[in-house]
């Protein structure tokens, strides 16, 4: 499944968390979303990154690292600092 049909699932799956028939209202915060697919553009790019397809490199708080010097993939896309832009170097 890719994310925008993860988004959709879950923008759908609010429709059927009423079962008394009524209509129901749903506030979407739509900073949620940008931050789930700030995420999963992380995780793209850690693994082109990973397949030497490019050179990566995001802000750790202090200063910019590739994510082979994080603890992990994972910390590269889940705990970089939101809405930090990450620096892509494209390699011939």
């Amino acid at each position: 499944m890719n994310p925008t049909e993860l988004m959709r699932g879950e923008v759908l799956r609010l429709r059927g968390s009423d079962r008394s028939g009524r209509r129901l209202l749903a506030c979407v915060e739509i900073q949620l979303f940008t931050i789930f697919w700030e995420k999963n553009v992380r995780r793209e790019l850690a693994s082109l990154a990973a397949e030497n397809r490019i050179k990566l490199f995001g802000w750790d708080g202090r200063e910019a690292r590739p994510p082979s010097e994080w603890p992990n993939a994972e910390e590269f896309s889940e705990n970089s600092p939101e809405g930090v832009p990450v620096r892509v170097e494209l390699l011939d």
